[in-house]
């Protein structure tokens, strides 16, 4: 009787324990749902001319951030039409430019990650439009073309050129503007040249032919929300490699970016146009921070040291190669104390400004020659 009795209060202490854990994520996941549908926190960013437009613009943006899959890049996003952000068929974001469907126009594509896309801008307001206002503004008739995408790395950018050629679109000159996502992908998980959370691609490979994986990957998704999530957020540490490791990648980084360019050199002889390749600033570059920027500078203070050993190592090879072509623009904002990130690395329209004035100098200087 006495263990018929223990069994029997062993029973009920479970299930209560079990229902009140279930109670507690349930409420848990209840709380991450509002936490995930938050406002975006760079709306504060001081470098908005206004919160008000802050607001409205990640409202739209938030609507227009949904991708489509697409071969051999991943993803592109889906066509959209808002105030802000507009996205034709292709998954191109439109480029304003003082000259359209002019024959004699010369046709500049521009690649990227989504700084170049334009993430905190409107379609005036990204470096794309700059660029096509001020070269057109100097009287050469241009119409620029944004095939900027968010988490593209520059090698994602040169199969995207690749597939344009393949089509028959046929550029006069070229420009890609990289550097931020061939590093931090490469911090993901320690591969220069990845895609962006190529860990996810990895994962979803073949599943729906393997049920087992799936379904076991079903479950795992599920529990990893509520209380797991919780408690994986606490106790949290980034996986950062020991220094002579991060030397090493920056080198790979490095060694990966100027295959790249390479390649894109001889795609340029084969097809007749011109190539210039930018490398970018970030908030790890620049020379005076707002409040604002230093809590960015902090937020991503884990990845700070594979940056500046990257930037380094990048910007030395193309000043001892001397590639023409290759420009260093992580000091575009030195001597500026103007607030332009809203986050680590996408800047207001004031700060794609200054660096599309940046390339638009160098690109005259070149068709100058």
């Amino acid at each position: 009787m006495k263990n018929r009795g223990f069994l029997k209060d062993s029973i009920i202490i479970i299930c209560i324990t079990v229902g009140l854990l279930v109670l507690l994520d349930t409420g848990v996941r209840i709380a991450f749902h509002f936490y995930d549908n938050r406002p975006d926190y760079r709306i504060e960013a001081d470098a908005f001319e206004s919160e008000e437009f802050a607001k409205k613009y990640f409202e739209e943006f938030d609507k227009a951030n949904t991708v489509r899959w697409e071969p051999y890049v991943y993803w592109r996003r889906n066509t959209f039409s808002g105030e802000f952000v507009n996205i034709d068929n292709d998954g191109v974001r439109k480029t304003v430019n003082p000259v359209s469907n002019d024959t004699s126009a010369l046709q500049m594509f521009i690649f990227g990650g989504s700084t170049l896309w334009g993430t905190g801008a409107t379609d005036a307001g990204t470096i794309p439009s700059f660029v096509s206002k001020k070269l057109n503004d100097k009287g050469i008739a241009v119409e620029v073309h944004n095939f900027g995408e968010t988490g593209y790395a520059s090698t994602q950018n040169v199969v995207m050129l690749i597939r344009l050629l393949q089509v028959g679109k046929q550029p006069d000159m070229v420009i890609f503007y990289d550097g931020v996502n061939d590093i931090y992908n490469a911090l993901q998980r320690g591969n220069a040249g990845d895609p962006s959370n190529e860990f996810n691609r990895v994962a979803e490979f073949n599943l729906t032919l393997e049920r087992g994986r799936l379904y076991r990957t079903a479950i795992r998704t599920f529990f990893s929300q509520g209380l797991v999530r919780l408690f994986s957020g606490l106790f949290a540490e980034y996986d950062i490699p020991d220094e002579d490791a991060l030397i090493k990648l920056s080198g790979e980084i490095a060694d990966v970016y100027f295959q790249n360019i390479t390649m894109v050199n001889a795609l340029a002889e084969a097809y007749d146009f011109s190539a210039f390749f930018f490398w970018q600033p970030s908030v790890f570059t620049k020379e005076y921070l707002t409040e604002f920027e230093q809590n960015e500078l902090k937020r991503q203070s884990h990845a700070q040291k594979l940056y500046d050993l990257a930037n380094a190592e990048v910007l030395n090879r193309g000043l001892v190669n001397e590639t023409e072509a290759f420009h260093d623009l992580t000091n575009a904002f030195n001597g500026k104390t103007e607030p332009f990130y809203i986050d680590f690395c996408h800047l207001s329209a004031a700060g794609n400004e200054i660096v599309a004035r940046e390339m638009v100098e160098r690109l005259v200087e070149h068709l100058a020659d």
